[in-house]
């Protein structure tokens, strides 16, 4: 355990160095769109791996995209919304933090009708069913 949680670490530190050495990106929305569907998809193969060293690196790939993903995000947010309403659009964006244990509710029952893979597997198709739904329907964000 200490291993994979090791290997998302540092996938996290190399997605802080890729971002802080691109410097400002053209096209965010597409390249939040596309590090959040590569990471769900990590996470979707990460579930079905048997080999320490393929989870090792399916979680360092992942923490690569979500730590990109994460600041593109805050970067969207802080460029986009309007001065007026910044604190309002960024107190619901921290209750996002508020949400992981519903989300953890969620994935412990999933595991209590089937197994650790499966439940996880589950979850990372739903997340991104969720990622390209949005993709699709928020045309705005894809743009800027």
């Amino acid at each position: 355990l200490g291993l994979l949680m090791t290997s998302f670490g540092l996938g996290s530190l190399l997605g802080t160095v890729v971002m802080a050495s691109l410097g400002n990106l053209d096209r965010k929305g597409t390249i939040l769109f596309t590090t959040l569907s590569l990471a769900t998809i990590g996470i979707i193969l990460f579930s079905h791996s048997n080999w320490l060293i393929i989870a090792t690196i399916l979680l360092a790939v992942v923490g690569v995209c979500e730590l990109c993903f994460i600041v593109i995000k805050n970067t969207l947010i802080q460029s986009i919304v309007p001065d007026h309403i910044r604190g309002r659009v960024s107190s619901i964006y921290m209750a996002e933090h508020g949400l992981t244990p519903v989300g953890t509710l969620f994935l412990a029952s999933l595991m209590e009708i089937w197994d650790a893979h499966t439940s996880i597997a589950i979850s990372g198709i739903m997340a991104l069913g969720l990622v390209l739904f949005i993709a699709t329907r928020v045309r705005q964000l894809r743009k800027s």
